[in-house]
């Protein structure tokens, strides 16, 4: 009897320190820059700037930036040497909130895709 309720907290401890590791950890750094714009405090501008893992920035996201409120998104790529390739043109996201855009080249390219009737 003791050894089965051993098992049972063992097992209940190890699910736990699974679930607490994997809800803590994020998988990039970033850095949230709130401008407020009145005195009162209740109106502010967002963003939220994502950095790799040696410090240089990846994506940018203005929380709420568009006029229909939603998020406007510019990420940047780098060769394999750590230089910056490429400082792709910003768009807007159908979500909002701040967060990762992991495919955020491919929602770029559809954005304007979209907005300029291009087929290709």
């Amino acid at each position: 009897m003791k050894y089965i309720i051993r098992k049972e907290v063992l097992v209940f401890t190890v699910l736990l320190m699974i679930t607490v590791g994997l809800k803590s950890q994020t998988l990039h750094n970033f850095i949230i820059e709130k401008t407020y714009t009145s005195e009162s405090g209740n109106d502010k501008n967002i963003s939220v700037n994502y950095f790799d893992g040696l410090g240089r920035s990846i994506q940018t996201v203005k929380v709420g930036a568009s006029p229909d409120g939603k998020d406007m998104i510019q990420h940047i790529a780098y060769d394999d040497l750590g230089r910056e390739v490429k400082k792709f043109l910003p768009y807007t996201s159908d979500y909002t909130g701040g967060f990762f855009r992991d495919h955020a080249a491919t929602e770029q390219d559809d954005f304007y895709k979209t907005a300029f009737n291009s087929p290709t």
